[in-house]
């Protein structure tokens, strides 16, 4: 028996804390990289749940692998592999072997095994990347740990290497609701059966079954030895390949298949290669071998041939013939049994060939199959059975199909949280047939291989019963009695060579309390015994197989378990603008990241409760990092005072930052504001659909979920302060000026908080057209402002680096000159005054120039006789395009003689309103306008009549306009 390597088994501290480690999901999640706990979510469990990709040789360190086709054949799921799947990654076949027909085939003993394990059985879990969308290669979050290959059987040199990529489905919770299976090796892919639970697996009562399930037994055939021509066979060997005769196999043959050219059974399969000849019961997992059918793969399979008693690494070596070179009616009759599949252990041997005359006959039945050096990182299929020599076709099936050689076990890899409940696991190697009359019989298949680990409790496996024994080698003749009495009886006392006993199997466990491990070799087959032979006849048992109970999570490659791979969210929130005004605005960014090589949140959904009265403004980023995404998308309303932007996806190092805007009403009371932010996200180990879990909180385990949510108590890099916003005032003196005229800007800057602020600033952009005389800045009110002066045609005013002191006012003054005649609004924004705490305005500071208006005198008509009325209109003009201008006055004296006649004041103008007075009185020499609005562009005429008594010229000038007035003996009249 193999000695376990020490690494098999842990200390007493590695158990303490394994113990410690079991209440902290994560734990280990450091050591290795994560994937997507709880992906699957709750489910009940029954069939087979796995999907199979038969995969291309990638070197470790590759961070994809190419595949083929997700493979359906033998009953594999067919959900294909997605973006932040758990994968299994393992070498089925890989092993080198001696070939030669001697008694060297093999290598590690006599007859059997093999020179090289290669790394047949290595195995790891593997994360495909978030950025995967499906097809080959398949893309991995982290680099491989092994290498993997897969070869086609060459000739004379090696078997077929394989390795396949399994989905491993990743529940939150689970409960068997049936049996539950994997698909059936079929040389490429199948015979695993894997997931992860997150949370809590029940076994509910129901079965894992692999049994039968793993690599196949050798195809008995119907043989009828060498013709006279024929020299090539002898009892001598180890390997052989097979001459046929008609009718010729073809690929799914029927089971009336034969008789051939031959005098070797056939081997079994294993992890060197894959026999050309192969057993494929219509029922898988059979306890015996009953219907069913040969199946040719086309090649040899193995180095030198797949027929004879060597037996190729685990497989069970064919039955040799003792007689394999007599005439076709009587060769071919000294039959030998198949050897046994290996499993951890050795499988047994098979028995003696028929001598009608003084058994025992032939000792060249074929050698068990090598057991394999198994533990948790290296887990293989049970070796199937190799197939006895069969030259009359006996037992049913019949036409030598009785004689095959049985299936191995399969695998069985799961881990869990926790796990209640009791259970079965049956990974048992499957039994020869025991119906064999005539002929020698089948190996069985060795047992297969188990892993369960429980992160919590302790451990504990529930109440779980590991069925991973070898089969039962196959029996034949039966000594007249059960299935075989009639069928057989005619046969007793001649014995035929018993198929050898499986080799037991392999199981490891977090803790074997509670738990039942049957993990035996099997018993040889028998024959009907003869005054010199006994039942046995010359078939042998297998040692049992081995069973660790001691596995921590680090002895399981790659990505690790769902179990320990919960999600470390961690929230954190910062202000950019920690110091704001009443009326302002303030901004948050809340950033939530998953620890590195932790398993995938999803469901992420982002809390913020505001402080009162603050409410949403806008959105201003959302950045993903690390492979995180976005996947449903909410985005908050202006005025939400909770707002949420829907869910997102955040694999391990991956993280979600989301800056946003918010406004501060003018009726905030002053003071300092705190505000937490949390997050929540579906929780790994839920039970149904829609339970959330929080950092601090409890999973449905029951367990602490780790992380952290922002606690605005615990920090200040949220606080946000509020004080009352700046008042901005802007003037110009004078109010207007003409066209290169000069004003005085005055910039009027206060403070009305009980604090001063610091490194005060403000830049006031002029309008076009307005520019800075240039010379000095004056200011008062307030310290270390500057610049001092400004340049001649500046457009901008610009003060840096200033105190305004608590309850303060600034006045700041430039000159600045026109450059038309029109209106200049020069406004400072809101906002644009900075300082050391935000102190800033909410609303704009605006001055507006004027430009001056102006007027236009007219007599109409310009001569007049005396005493005749001439009508003096004034036609006053507002040349500012966007400002109305009120309050129109001016007085107009008349020169000596002119005087007004009494009538109404007439106005004219679009949009001239509110003109005062509306009358002249007779006699007077002077004009005075007190009221009257002239709109923007608009040109409004005032006008009334007067005359003069006495000859001459007047000239009449107000406003910078002069007119004449010529009043003439003999004029025209304008009476009318």
């Amino acid at each position: 028996m193999t000695i376990p390597s020490p690494n098999w088994r842990i200390g007493a501290a590695l158990l303490a804390l394994l113990a410690f480690l079991g209440g902290a999901p994560g734990a280990f999640a450091a050591a290795a990289v994560c994937s997507n706990p709880g992906k699957d979510g709750p489910v009940t469990v029954s069939g087979v749940v796995n999907s199979y990709y038969p995969g291309s040789t990638v070197s470790a360190g590759s961070t994809s692998i190419p595949v083929g086709a997700i493979d359906t054949s033998s009953g594999g799921s067919s959900t294909a592999i997605g973006a932040g799947d758990l994968v299994l990654v393992m070498q089925m076949q890989d092993a080198d072997i001696n070939s030669t027909n001697t008694s060297s085939y093999g290598g590690s003993s006599a007859g059997s095994g093999q020179t090289a394990l290669n790394n047949s059985g290595v195995y790891e879990y593997a994360t495909v990347a978030s950025t995967y969308a499906g097809g080959s290669p398949i893309a991995l979050a982290a680099p491989l740990k092994n290498s993997y290959r897969t070869a086609a059987y060459v000739a004379g040199t090696s078997g077929q290497r394989t390795f396949q990529v399994i989905r491993v489905p990743q529940y939150s919770s689970a409960t068997l609701g049936g049996t539950v299976l994997a698909a059936p090796w079929n040389g490429a892919t199948g015979g695993v059966m894997v997931f992860d639970v997150g949370g809590q697996l029940n076994w509910s009562g129901q079965i894992i079954d692999v049994q039968g399930r793993g690599f196949r037994g050798g195809g008995g055939l119907y043989l009828k030895g060498a013709d006279a021509t024929q020299t090539g066979w002898a009892s001598t060997d180890y390997a052989s390949t097979l001459s046929q005769l008609s009718p010729v196999i073809a690929p799914n043959p029927s089971s009336a298949a034969g008789p051939f050219r031959g005098s070797n059974g056939a081997k079994g399969e294993g992890i060197a290669g894959t026999s050309r000849y192969l057993f494929v019961p219509s029922t898988v997992g059979a306890v015996t071998n009953g219907a069913g059918a040969v199946f040719d793969t086309g090649v040899e399979g193995y180095p030198n041939g797949t027929m004879a008693r060597g037996a190729p690494g685990n497989a069970g070596g064919g039955g040799t013939d003792g007689r394999p070179a007599a005439a076709y009616a009587g060769g071919n009759d000294q039959n030998t049994g198949g050897g046994g599949g290996g499993g951890y252990a050795a499988g047994g041997s098979g028995g003696f060939g028929w001598t009608p005359g003084t058994p025992p006959g032939s000792n060249t039945g074929g050698f068990g199959g090598a057991g394999v050096p198994m533990a948790a990182s290296r887990l293989t299929l049970g070796g199937g059975g190799g197939a006895g020599v069969t030259n009359n076709g006996t037992g049913n099936p019949n036409y030598g199909l009785a004689s095959s050689g049985a299936a191995g076990g399969g695998i069985v890899l799961i881990r869990a949280r926790t796990i209640t409940g009791s259970g079965t696991i049956n990974a048992n190697g499957t039994a020869g047939n025991q119906g064999v009359c005539n002929d020698a019989s089948g190996g069985g298949g060795g047992g297969g291989s188990v892993l369960v680990f429980a992160s919590g409790n302790n451990g504990n496996v529930g109440t779980l019963v590991i069925n991973a024994s070898g089969g039962m080698g196959g029996s034949n003749t039966g000594n007249g009695t059960g299935e075989n009495a009639t069928a057989c009886g005619a046969y007793n006392q001649q014995p035929h060579g018993p198929g050898g006993g499986g080799g037991g199997g392999f199981a490891a466990l977090s803790s074997t309390s509670n738990a039942t491990i049957n993990v035996a070799g099997s018993a040889n087959g028998t024959t009907s015994p003869s005054p010199t032979s006994t039942a046995p006849y010359g078939s042998s048992s297998s040692p049992g197989g081995y069973q660790i109970s001691s596995v921590v999570s680090t002895d399981v490659p790659g990505s690790g378990a769902n179990a320990l791979c919960s999600p470390l969210l961690t929230t954190s929130k910062v202000t950019t603008k920690s110091n704001t005004v009443q009326g302002g605005v303030t901004s948050y960014t809340i950033t939530v990241g998953n620890g590195a090589a932790y398993g995938t949140a999803t469901g992420v959904a982002l809390s913020d409760a505001l402080p009162s009265p603050f409410t949403f403004a806008t959105t201003d980023t959302i950045a993903l990092a690390g492979g995180a995404t976005r996947t449903a998308v909410v985005n908050p309303t202006a005025g939400a005072t909770s707002p949420s932007w829907g869910t997102f996806t955040i694999p391990g190092g991956g993280s979600v930052a989301i800056s946003f805007t918010v406004n501060v009403p003018v009726a905030t009371a002053l003071g300092t504001y705190q505000n937490p932010a949390s997050v929540t996200y579906d929780d790994p180990t839920r039970t149904a659909a829609g339970q959330k879990v929080t950092p601090g909180g409890l999973y449905t385990t029951g367990d602490f979920v780790p992380g952290s949510n922002y606690l605005a108590s615990s920090s200040t890099q949220e606080d946000v302060t509020v004080w009352m916003a700046a008042t901005v005032t802007k003037t110009f003196s004078p109010v207007s000026v003409v066209a290169g005229g000069t004003a005085l800007l005055n910039i009027l800057i206060g403070n009305p908080n009980s604090v001063q602020v610091t490194g005060a600033a403000f830049n006031d952009v002029f309008p076009s057209g307005l520019t800075a005389v240039g010379g000095s800045v004056t200011m008062s009110g307030c310290t270390a402002f500057g610049p001092s002066t400004i340049a001649a045609g500046a457009t901008s005013f610009s003060q840096s680096g200033g105190t305004i002191p608590a309850n303060g006012t600034c006045t700041f003054s430039v000159s600045v000159a026109t450059a038309a005649a029109a209106s200049y609004t020069n406004t400072l924004p809101p906002g644009a005054l900075s300082n050391n705490l935000n102190v800033t305005n909410v609303a704009p500071g605006t001055g507006t120039l004027l430009a001056r208006p102006s007027i236009a005198k007219s007599f109409s008509p310009a001569a007049v006789s005396p005493g005749v009325n001439a009508t003096l209109s004034f036609a006053i003009t507002n040349p500012n395009s966007a400002q109305a201008l009120t309050g129109t006055s001016f007085t107009d004296t008349f020169p000596a003689g002119l005087v007004a006649s009494a009538a109404s004041v007439t106005v004219t103008g679009a949009g001239c309103t509110g003109f005062a007075p509306a009358t002249v009185t007779a006699g007077a020499t002077s004009f005075a306008l007190t009221a009257g609005t002239l709109p923007a562009l608009g040109t409004c005429t005032v006008s009334f009549p007067v005359s003069s008594a006495i000859l001459g010229n007047y000239v009449n000038t107000a406003g910078g306009v002069t007119t004449t007035e010529t009043v003439a003996a003999g004029a025209p009249s304008n009476a009318a």
